[in-house]
């Protein structure tokens, strides 16, 4: 039901979606339009990283894009994560109104990305070069965080991110796995 998407502020995956079941459009043309707004952030984002060879383009293209993957989730996914793949360029070069711009859009398609700032907040912290010791002292915190499972208490305390505390009860979430696989 395209309401859902309303409701849930994904408004240019609301439009696509009514405008193809008001026009009496075949359902594949979704993943197509979807496809091809990926092949433009996709051809954008390497563009950017300025390859002799498209090889990864394609790669990519091939892997990535919903034309293989006729799952609305996924789809929607997808489409948000090339839209912020494409803003790591302004990102680096500072330009956050831009930045927040491709977050907002790429939130249009799926809300999820708004998660997005805190990988921004996690490569601002690591843009700087840091001592080996303070890297094992990181990464040694998050494999505690994990065991100890307190990932969950902090998503159960933000009204936003409580809705994915369901993704935290398979073995991942509930501390199960074992320390050598962490």
């Amino acid at each position: 039901e395209s309401s859902l998407y309303y409701r849930k502020n994904e408004y240019l995956f609301y439009f696509l979606s009514n405008f193809i079941l008001k026009n009496n459009v075949h359902p594949q043309w979704g993943f197509i339009v979807l496809s091809l707004i990926q092949f433009v952030f996709i051809y954008k984002f390497l563009k950017f990283l300025n390859l002799d060879s498209y090889t990864i383009f394609f790669y990519l293209y091939f892997t990535v894009c919903t034309f293989l993957y006729n799952q609305t989730n996924g789809a929607r996914q997808y489409t948000a994560a090339t839209i912020l793949q494409a803003s790591i360029q302004y990102f680096y070069s500072a330009k956050s109104i831009i930045v927040f711009y491709f977050l907002y859009v790429a939130c249009l398609f799926f809300n999820s990305a708004i998660l997005f700032v805190a990988v921004e907040v996690f490569l601002l912290l690591f843009k700087r070069k840091w001592h080996p010791v303070l890297w094992v002292l990181v990464l040694g915190l998050a494999v505690l965080m994990m065991r100890i499972n307190i990932i969950s208490s902090i998503i159960n305390l933000t009204p936003y991110l409580s809705r994915y505390s369901h993704y935290l009860t398979n073995a991942y979430g509930m501390g199960e796995i074992g320390i050598t696989n962490i």
